[in-house]
């Protein structure tokens, strides 16, 4: 079966899609995947075994260029369309199923994995119900250059890590540098784990504050790392401290434990679904609103304290 799977264009969003993945893998034998992804997402995946090819899609390129893609892709001749994105092509490409575009996933579906998952179903209708795990490849070669890393910074092979990602996309999904610069130094103090600060450029002025203010000797990796080394440090690590943002979905997809704090965003369609992970909150009227600002004062993250994530890492860590 030859698939054409159009995946989303943020990191987080487009881990969330790959249980659909799952599903078509395990339930089809002889399956031939193309994936389509963004620039932005295309390191995550590129090099995976499970693809036949990996397209880019750009947004900005020409209408020449994009009539010659659709016109090779219609030479592919696909048994089935996926397509998470919403776009014309399954009205431009011929492919003998198809997802639907305006069909939407029933409200009682909350978590985006399983409205992707529903959403394919349309398509697949013979698909058993049933959990579907997350897909996220990352290459013994690439875990060496993870190890590398670290023990260029004074991590060894036998040293337990906690990764932390104190950034986001958006500032209202922040918890406060300064509950995340006391967790991190008591993970340190408290349970003997080195902690390794991740995240990309826009994080980077956050991770330096907590780097320089920490009492304990923090790895610096924000900006530091390719999407796939990210990856490898994540699955590296015993555990991830984070907020909602694209580092808890990679954590998810390698099966490492996930401590995620939630703010205004509504954790039933966004959190981690692994067996130890945690979702912290401070409940509020207004959350979660799941707004790019904040009308009030940000309570729903300031009303988290040191002492509640940090419980939650213990939990997690024992679980």
């Amino acid at each position: 079966m030859k698939v054409l799977f159009i995946t989303l264009s943020n990191i987080g969003d487009a881990v969330l899609t790959t249980p659909a993945l799952s599903a078509i893998l395990e339930n089809y034998k002889d399956v031939e995947i193309t994936l389509m992804v963004s620039p932005r997402v295309v390191d995550l995946f590129k090099g995976d075994p499970i693809f036949n090819k990996v397209v880019v899609y750009r947004k900005d390129s020409s209408l020449g260029r994009k009539m010659a893609l659709i016109k090779t892709l219609r030479g592919e001749d696909f048994d089935l369309l996926v397509d998470f994105k919403d776009t014309m092509l399954p009205f431009l490409l011929y492919a003998k199923k198809k997802t639907p575009i305006l069909k939407k996933a029933p409200k009682y579906i909350t978590h985006m994995k399983d409205r992707h998952l529903w959403k394919l179903k349309q398509a697949l209708t013979d698909i058993p119900d049933k959990t579907y795990s997350p897909l996220l490849y990352v290459s013994e070669e690439i875990m060496s250059e993870a190890e590398l890393m670290l023990k260029n910074h004074g991590v060894a092979s036998t040293d337990k890590v906690i990764a932390v990602s104190p950034g986001a996309r958006s500032h209202t999904k922040q918890w406060t540098k300064e509950g995340f610069l006391e967790v991190c130094n008591r993970c340190y103090s408290e349970l003997g784990f080195k902690v390794v600060l991740i995240g990309d450029q826009q994080d980077a002025k956050v991770c330096s504050y907590i780097a320089n203010q920490a009492s304990a000797n923090i790895v610096n990796l924000c900006a530091k790392t390719t999407l796939k080394q990210l990856a490898a440090l994540l699955k590296r690590s015993s555990l991830l401290v984070t907020n909602d943002s694209a580092p808890m979905h990679m954590a998810w997809a390698v099966s490492v434990p996930v401590v995620a704090i939630f703010g205004p965003t509504n954790p039933d369609k966004y959190k981690p679904t692994g067996p130890k992970d945690i979702v912290v909150r401070h409940k509020i009227d207004c959350s979660a609103c799941q707004r790019a600002l904040c009308a009030g004062n940000h309570e729903c993250m300031r009303g988290i304290l040191a002492d509640d994530v940090f419980g939650a890492v213990r939990k997690a860590l024992s679980a």
